[in-house]
């Protein structure tokens, strides 16, 4: 009896020796996937934290070539070789220079296809170098955005206007449906023609209600017209934009003129300048004047208590 009972001893502590051993396993196990698991994210972290150094040096390295872009049109305008993207970016600095005459477009007034091809690209590589550098909202990056719309129109006309040479030296001017076509286009054009921003916008949005509202409707003249929307939009947003530089040129113009107005030397003085700092030195004289008087009355009164009063 009392060797089964022992035997039973050994087998309950043989049990819990091998529970035990179990749960160390476990517990063992439990450790080693919690470590892969902390390796695997710490991997990660790193890779993250790499790609987010790699893509700042990225950001860091365009900001370079955008300061490098227009450090070389700096240098072609003052050497007189300057590209139609070169005098684009001296009206969008909007400095004493400013041209108030000179509207975006017409920078391509006189292109060649060739040519606006160049300024395409170079156009293009200006949007590119802002967005590579994080700039990709803002009024410098709608002005590119626009004139790239704009630069791709005057490609479409140039282009057009060749292929109607070649028709006419084959002799095959007016052949098929090309002149309905051509009078659609014209049409479309003088109607969105001239055309504030804003209205253009409401235009917008009256053609797209018209072209999903059903009913009997052209649809061929009102897709032409959603199309040219684009177009005669960045065209207004660029008219919009050279106002306001040309606003900012003449702010900055009006604090040179200032600035040179109270300097010492360096050339004769702006009178609206020397008038107003005249009556500003008057002003302050002014105010000075009259605290002194306040002050002694202030000090005449007290005296006058001082008189008045009872001796102790």
């Amino acid at each position: 009896m009392a060797d089964e009972l022992t035997l039973d001893a050994e087998r309950r502590r043989h049990a819990e020796r091998l529970a035990e051993i179990e749960k160390v396993k476990r517990r063992r196990e439990e450790r080693e996937r919690e470590r892969a698991e902390h390796d695997a994210e710490m991997e990660q972290l790193m890779r993250e934290r790499a790609m987010l150094e790699f893509a700042g040096w990225e950001q860091k390295e365009d900001e370079f070539h955008a300061q490098q872009a227009r450090v070389r049109s700096e240098i072609r305008l003052a050497e007189g070789r300057a590209k139609p993207v070169d005098v684009l970016a001296k009206q969008l600095a909007a400095g004493l220079d400013f041209d108030f005459q000179t509207k975006p477009r017409d920078v391509m007034a006189e292109l060649t296809e060739r040519e606006v091809l160049d300024l395409r690209e170079d156009v293009a590589h200006q949007l590119a170098l802002m967005e590579g550098a994080g700039q990709s909202v803002g009024m410098e990056h709608d002005f590119w955005g626009a004139m790239l719309l704009c630069v791709d129109e005057k490609l479409r006309v140039l282009r057009e206007k060749a292929e109607e040479e070649r028709r006419g030296r084959r002799g095959k001017q007016g052949q098929g449906a090309v002149g309905g076509s051509d009078d659609i286009h014209a049409e479309v054009d003088s109607l969105l023609e001239g055309k504030s921003t804003s209205a253009l916008e409401e235009m917008e949005a009256q053609v797209v209600a018209t072209l999903t509202g059903g009913g009997a409707v052209e649809v061929e003249y009102w897709e032409r017209v959603k199309a040219r929307l684009a177009y005669f939009k960045a065209a207004a947003l660029l008219e919009d934009i050279h106002a306001v530089l040309a606003d900012k040129s003449v702010d900055a113009q009006r604090r040179a003129m200032m600035e040179e107005g109270a300097a010492p030397v360096g050339g004769p003085r702006d009178p609206a300048a020397a008038a107003a700092e005249e009556e500003e030195r008057l002003a302050r004289e002014a105010e000075r004047a009259d605290a002194e008087e306040a002050a002694a009355r202030q000090e005449a009164f007290r005296a006058t208590r001082a008189i008045g009063s009872p001796s102790p």
